[in-house]
């Protein structure tokens, strides 16, 4: 019996827990059949009649209108006028329909009181004891729906306020790695925005914000007014959704897919690019690559015996040589900048040097490589794969970083100047690190790089360290908003306030040399990687990025050679002929790729004809010890890193010679000639004659490029690639009379 009983007692407890399993099974059922409806209910938030479709696409196209407005200035074209109205107008449309959808009382079928995602959520159906004690449930959901909707608005407003601010700084429209590097630095941005204008940056939010506001609002008040003239049913029957059915399911996804094909056409749609950037970064990498290039990690350096200097590289974001040495009130205001230039000792300023690229992709790179690729292929693998940290650490120095920049880079477009800034360095010194304000973000104050340099040094002496040392600076208070220093008492400029800061950085580094005892032991070389439009009259843009003008085009650039470098040697001429050569090109035409192989003179003696040749891989630069430069020289300037210059359809393309112009071609197809201005008299070792004062015209520079191509100069190796970019340039060049 007892068995029996047990038996019995068994057969309940599993009858029991598969009738639980069951009952869990419908419900599942059941919820899932929920999901189901209120999916179709989403769906059916794209049921609108025309007038409402015209509604809410007007709707957005006032919330667009100061993006939109400065696109079309900027681009014009039929095609591009029509792609942007349209790509904005459906976006808008899109976002309005999602807003709604997840309003309160906007949707068919809802409870009173309930929202769109709380509606049937704790109904008495699936948990009776809960809907009755706790009601409250309700509101939850309700108040997600609500926090959700205000987040996609506040999201919008301020992808579209910063795509403008893009296309005002910068120009054209940001690609996937700015978008991704701008979310990571979002707090950075938004104080430099408000650092550099704080009154036009508080006024253009407030003006954005009101007409999304409005926006919103028409659109809610359409919803409403249909819904009440009963174009919307507030009930649904079997025989509606039958005869609803394609109008309404398949609307929604129709506007979708409408967007997806326009923004595979290029069409200008922010707060669609934005999610599609964010989505596509986790599976994503930078162009061409980050895996790919790796430079060479030097772990057993072989120190070859040799009395080498010390050797300090200084580059200066975006600094500007054509503001900083042609206006007196600059060189004024950089009063120590001023004494190097007017050396005739051991300083020496390049008075004409040229950048290769308004973006710094390329122009550090030039820098660290000397070498401007001519392809994505054996070109960028050299560029990308040489450092100047690679070339001393592989020759036994000591090397060490200081960058004012946070080290953020990593997996964006600017992966390379990451590894430039920090691989195969023994040490290196970040606001990661330091712990310094950020206060010219996403930077700390240059002038803050000086005590930590100071200590380092100190450090090595206290350990009896003798080998020679290598020290790369990256400076950044030259980049846009500008690091101001409101204590400048000459001028009303922030420029100028900036330059003051870039002058005490400059003396500081000498200044911690020259304590150190270290000075007459150290060469130190200094170069803007490009200029910057510095901003003085209200309405003008930045552009660097999109176009390319004389402020952006012309860097300073100079050297410090040691004392003790200067009186050494076997051979006292060929040392006395290396520095008269030096001094002559100050006032000859120069580029950021001679830095490279001018450093590695320091380091060998001579330099290979591979780092001084241009060649079908890449445009290389000079050695400016080894020779004097002719004035027939030519330097060029195109983002060979950035795109690929061998297959680019578009883009700047500039070439050099003389001093005093360049021929450009802009993205837009428009070309040009340059002019420079002149060095103030009395501040120049060698003031302009009249005649090399004078630009050469549109016909001189038609003939320049003609010799090029026909007497197969090596430096003419750009023009013979044969891609559109160089078809367009001589089909330009071609016409000119």
């Amino acid at each position: 019996m007892t068995d029996l009983k047990k038996s019995k007692q068994l057969f309940r407890h599993v009858i029991s827990n598969l009738a639980k399993k069951m009952n869990n099974v419908m419900r599942a059922r059941g919820a899932l059949k929920k999901i189901g409806t209120r999916f179709c209910s989403f769906l059916k938030m794209g049921a609108m009649s025309l007038e409402t479709f015209g509604v809410y696409f007007a709707a957005s196209m006032v919330m667009h209108s100061i993006g939109l407005y400065s696109l079309i200035k900027k681009e014009g074209g039929f095609r591009n006028v029509v792609q942007a109205i349209a790509g904005a107008g459906l976006e808008g449309v899109l976002i309005f329909l999602i807003i709604l959808a997840l309003l309160p009382g906007c949707q068919e079928g809802l409870r009173e009181q309930g929202s769109y995602l709380s509606s049937h959520y704790w109904s008495d159906r699936y948990a009776p004891e809960l809907s009755k004690n706790f009601r409250y449930y309700n509101i939850i959901p309700s108040i997600i729906s609500i926090f959700l909707a205000v987040s996609i608005v506040a999201f919008s407003m301020l992808i579209i306020t910063s795509d403008y601010l893009f296309q005002k700084k910068v120009g054209g429209r940001p690609d996937m790695w700015v978008i991704i590097v701008a979310f990571k630095d979002c707090s950075s941005l938004l104080k430099s925005e408000i650092s550099s204008n704080k009154g036009e940056f508080i006024r253009l939010i407030m003006g954005i914000a009101s007409i999304t506001f409005l926006t919103f609002i028409i659109c809610l008040l359409q919803f409403k007014r249909e819904r009440k003239q009963g174009v919307l049913p507030e009930k649904r029957t079997s025989r509606y959704c039958k005869y609803y059915i394609i109008q309404n399911y398949l609307s929604f996804p129709t506007i979708f897919l409408l967007l997806v094909c326009l923004y595979a056409m290029n069409s200008w749609m922010p707060v669609y690019h934005a999610v599609a950037s964010l989505l596509s970064s986790f599976y994503m990498v930078p162009p061409a690559g980050e895996i790919r290039y790796r430079m060479a990690k030097i772990n057993h350096p072989v120190n070859e015996g040799k009395s080498w200097p010390n050797v300090v590289v200084a580059m200066h974001e975006s600094l500007s040589g054509e503001y900083m040495l042609t206006r007196e009130s600059s060189l004024k205001t950089t009063s120590f900048f001023t004494k190097m230039l007017r050396s005739e000792d051991r300083f020496y300023v390049f008075e004409h040097a040229r950048t290769v690229s308004g973006d710094t992709v390329d122009a550090l790179t030039a820098i660290q490589s000397g070498c401007l690729p001519l392809d994505h292929n054996d070109g960028r693998d050299i560029a990308l794969s040489t450092s100047l940290a690679t070339e001393f650490k592989r020759r036994g120095f000591d090397t060490v970083s200081f960058t004012s920049r946070a080290l953020t880079m990593k997996s964006t477009k600017w992966f390379m100047i990451q590894k430039q800034l920090s691989e195969n360095f023994d040490e290196v010194f970040h606001p990661g690190i330091t712990k310094e304000s950020i206060v010219n973000p996403p930077a700390v104050d240059d002038r803050t790089l000086k005590k930590y340099f100071k200590e380092w040094l100190n450090k090595r002496a206290k350990s009896g360290i003798t080998r020679p040392f290598y020290a790369q600076f990256y400076y950044f208070n030259a980049h846009y908003p500008f690091l101001d220093n409101k204590d400048r008492s000459n001028s009303t400029s922030r420029a100028d306030g900036m330059l003051k800061t870039v002058d005490e950085t400059i003396e500081n580094m000498f200044q911690v040399l020259n304590e150190s005892e270290q000075l007459d032991n150290t060469m130190v070389i200094g170069s803007g990687d490009h200029g910057e439009n510095y901003l003085h009259n209200e309405g003008e843009e930045y552009m660097r990025l999109k176009h390319w003008n004389k402020n952006i085009f012309r860097p300073p650039m100079y050297i410090h050679m040691p004392r003790d470098f200067l009186l050494s040697g076997n051979n006292a001429t060929t040392m006395r002929e290396n520095f008269e050569n030096l001094r002559y090109n100050t006032y000859q035409l120069t580029s950021t790729l001679d830095i490279f192989p001018t450093i590695l003179h320091v380091l060998e003696g001579k330099v290979n004809t591979e780092y001084t040749v241009t060649n079908d891989k890449c445009v290389r630069g000079l050695d400016l010890f080894a020779q004097r430069i002719k004035p027939s020289r030519v330097a060029w300037s195109f983002p060979g890193v950035n795109s690929n210059f061998e297959n680019g359809s578009d883009g700047n393309l500039a070439l050099h010679t003389g001093t005093s112009s360049s021929i450009y071609r802009r993205s837009d197809g428009n070309f040009s000639v340059v002019q420079y201005d002149n060095i103030p008299v009395g501040y120049s070792n060698h003031p302009k004659s009249k005649k090399e004062r004078e630009p050469l015209t549109l016909l001189e520079w038609k003939s320049v490029v003609q010799k090029l191509l026909h007497n197969e100069q090596v430096d003419g190796a750009p023009l013979r690639k044969g891609c559109d970019l160089v078809a367009e340039f001589l089909a330009g060049v071609k016409i000119i009379s």
